[in-house]
């Protein structure tokens, strides 16, 4: 500040601020103390030294003001700019709000109606789910209710069941118990299965000429060229499957050795002897018991046989025994892989075979196993369609074709299980047969 306008600049800037603490010069009288005049030169140059120093000091407070304005400048053009910036930021938030808030008013005053229309119809939906669900409840009571009293007719009629059980029990020894024919066809099928099963393993092991007299016996009744089919591939399995028949075949003749003490034979013999002495039907000139009182008696024969005297367990695992180490005569079992318990398979061939025994003997229907045209010569026989079935033959069988042998025998039933009809007679299984 070399001027009166940076002094007086800066005394309005800083009007508190004193740099002395009285005036530089006195005017207080031009005349004065004569002390004063003395010292005239002397103040003159203090006035000058004075002034510089003032104007120096005042140079330097105007640059660190300067300074300072420059930096306050600068803060509050920052400052500024910073807050201009938050207000913009705010400005653009506020726009987005109210266009959001405009455009959802907007959708919300178009959709109004719709979401009138979809409120309604979900209130009618819910109240037909509240109606159905009320609808379901009383029939699910309704139910509940009918399931009690259908428990309790069940109980009533589980009672009245082992009731009647009991009395079928009592009955059955009267010898009126009922075997249909599927029970007894399903029977003679499940021992032609175990029969066949067992077959086809024997048939995979290397065979030869068995000289063992049962055997030999067994397979002559079968077919005199048994030597030669025996070691044919072709017809292997099938002989066997035959001679295993043979066995089963010695169960119906001959059921003493599963039977305690045997009396089952004798009841045999005996139904066989009145069989052939029995008329088929009611004859007044000559009255008499007939098939039906003959029937009747032995089924309940058999029941009370069976009752007080039943199987002998032991007799199944002897004689199943006894017949595998026939097989092997003949069969080479021991060399089979195929890990068959052949003893197991001969036992479930027995036991299969007096199942059906004592099912056939129970009941007042006769049953016979036999087979065709017994009595003659089976090599001899040509194929009947009505009492066999071929399991092979080099072409489609004929009644002029020739039985090569037969594998299993027929079964035939007379009369039904009511005790009635015996001048009637029923093929329930044909015989088995290899042909020509």
């Amino acid at each position: 500040m070399h001027n009166g306008t940076s002094h007086a600049a800066a005394a309005a800037r800083y009007p508190h601020q004193s740099h002395a603490s009285g005036p530089l010069i006195d005017v207080s009288s031009p005349e004065g103390d004569p002390r004063q005049h003395g010292s005239t030169y002397a103040r003159g140059f203090g006035n000058v030294v004075d002034t510089l120093a003032i104007d120096e000091f005042l140079r330097i407070q105007e640059g660190r003001v300067n300074q300072f304005l420059q930096v306050s400048d600068r803060r509050a053009e920052a400052q500024r700019s910073t807050l201009q910036q938050a207000a913009d930021h705010l400005s653009n938030i506020a726009n987005n709000i109210m266009g959001s808030v405009t455009q959802w008013l907007k959708h919300t005053t178009s959709q109004g109606p719709d979401l009138k229309d979809y409120l309604q119809k979900t209130h009618k939906q819910l109240v037909d789910v509240d109606t159905q669900h009320r609808q379901l409840k009383l029939e699910h009571d309704a139910l509940k209710q009918q399931l009690k009293e259908a428990n309790a007719k069940v109980d009533e009629v589980v009672k009245e069941r082992d009731e009647l059980r009991r009395l079928a029990d009592g009955v059955n020894w009267a010898g009126s118990a009922k075997v249909s024919d599927q029970v007894v066809q399903s029977k003679w099928k499940q021992l032609e299965y175990n029969i066949r099963s067992l077959a086809n393993v024997l048939a995979k092991c290397q065979t030869k000429i068995p000289t063992e007299r049962v055997a030999r016996n067994r397979l002559n009744m079968i077919v005199p060229t048994w030597h030669k089919l025996l070691l044919n591939d072709d017809y292997k399995d099938l002989l066997i499957c035959a001679y295993l028949w043979t066995i089963a075949e010695d169960v119906f003749m001959n059921g003493k050795k599963f039977c305690s003490d045997g009396h089952i034979t004798n009841l045999k013999v005996m139904r066989t002897a009145f069989l052939e002495l029995t008329p088929e039907i009611d004859n007044p000139s000559r009255p008499g018991p007939t098939l039906r009182h003959v029937a009747r008696w032995f089924a309940q024969g058999t029941a009370l046989f069976g009752h007080f005297f039943g199987r002998d367990q032991n007799a199944f695992r002897r004689e199943a025994r006894l017949e595998v180490e026939r097989l092997k005569l003949f069969c080479n079992i021991n060399a089979d892989n195929s890990g068959t318990d052949f003893r197991q398979e001969m036992k479930a061939v027995l036991e299969t075979a007096l199942d059906l025994d004592e099912m056939l003997m129970g009941s007042r229907a006769i049953f016979m196993v036999r087979w065709p045209k017994d009595g003659e010569s089976k090599t001899l026989q040509h194929f009947d369609t009505i009492q066999m079935e071929s399991l092979a033959h080099t072409k489609e069988p004929s009644p002029k074709t020739i039985i090569r042998f037969f594998i299993s025998p027929m079964l035939i039933k007379f009369g039904n299980a009511d005790g009635n009809n015996y001048d009637s007679e029923m093929t329930l299984s044909k015989a088995t047969v290899v042909c020509e």
